[in-house]
């Protein structure tokens, strides 16, 4: 079976975690459970996509 990946990505700021870059993304596998391979902090939601994109393009 080969392994399953997804991209969570936070909608909402969490300035209380990172002030200057308050959106995480994060990068979660499937082989027999969920686990997280990666995460990140961006400026918005939509670099937090792109970041999370771009890890995931150099592990494949």
């Amino acid at each position: 079976m080969e392994p399953e990946y997804a991209v969570k990505i936070s909608l909402t700021k969490h300035e209380h975690d990172n002030f200057e870059k308050p959106y995480y993304w994060s990068l979660i596998k499937y082989d027999k459970s969920w686990h997280q391979i990666a995460f990140g902090w961006e400026e918005s939601s939509e670099k937090c996509f792109f970041s999370a994109m771009e890890y995931y393009h150099k592990l494949t």
